[in-house]
């Protein structure tokens, strides 16, 4: 009996642990503002440009995405 109550308590454990480990997120807190229909999100793709990865990422600096957009040959600078 005791077996079954360990075992069942490590299976339980286990099952939560996967539940809730988390991979790349398809929504940051930005997709919850006013008028954002986060269904229209394609899915993260990692062969995006890497200004479109930047919607992905939380926070997000505008003016560097812009800068990516625009230009997409300058590269983004970490830490600047």
């Amino acid at each position: 009996m005791k077996f079954h109550l360990i075992s069942s308590a490590i299976i339980i454990a286990f099952s939560f642990a996967v539940l809730s480990a988390t991979a790349q997120s398809q929504y940051t807190p930005y997709n919850g503002l006013p008028g954002i229909i986060k269904s229209y999100k394609p899915a993260y793709n990692s062969n995006y440009p890497e200004w479109a990865r930047m919607l992905y990422e939380y926070p997000i600096n505008y003016f560097d995405l812009i800068k990516l957009y625009e230009n997409p040959d300058v590269e983004k600078k970490e830490g600047v």
